[in-house]
Formats: structure tokens, sequence, C-alpha cells
């Protein structure tokens, strides 16, 4: 790594993302895309001309590719952020 402690990266993840939240003005429940899980089913947001869109169906991250859930197909996406998929309280911002 990069000769920080626990403590440091976590404080350096969490000034990043305070960052990232006052560019994107994020929720406190999304996370970087960065740190995706693999294989779980994830609510993911893509940002465009028009701004910040969270897509309706849930996605798996697949190595480098994304995987629609529902459809186990490709899509050929480039989302920023993410929260755990939640058939419920999924629309819910």
């Amino acid at each position: 790594m990069l000769g920080l402690d626990t403590g440091q990266c976590c404080s350096l993840f969490v000034s990043r993302l305070k960052s990232m939240e006052k560019v994107y003005r994020l929720p406190q429940n999304w996370v970087p895309v960065s740190i995706a899980p693999p294989d779980s089913d994830l609510e993911v947001c893509v940002i465009d001309k028009a701004g910040v869109h969270a897509l309706i169906f849930p996605c798996h991250k697949a190595g480098k590719e994304w995987i629609d859930a529902s459809t186990k197909a490709r899509i050929d996406i480039q989302p920023t952020h993410w929260r755990l998929w939640s058939e419920v309280g999924s629309k819910s911002s």
C-alpha cells in the first residue's frame, strides 16, 4: 500500500468521499464504484450531461464488466457509484 495505517486509509477514503459528495451531491448511502463488490445485486448510478441517474434494474460487477442482474446480459456502462439493491427501497434516494 502507500505506507498508511488503517486509520489513515479510512480517513483518506472518507475525505475523498466527502469531496465527491460536494461535486455530485451524493446521498450518504452511495459508495464509489471503485470498491463495488463482485456478484452482489447493486443499484448503480451513471453521470451524463443531464446529471446523475440511478439505473432501474440491479447490476452485478463481473471483473471490469457490468451485468444486468435480471437478464444476465453484459451492459456497456461506466457507473460512478453504487449501493446495495433493495426491491422495496431501491427507488427511494
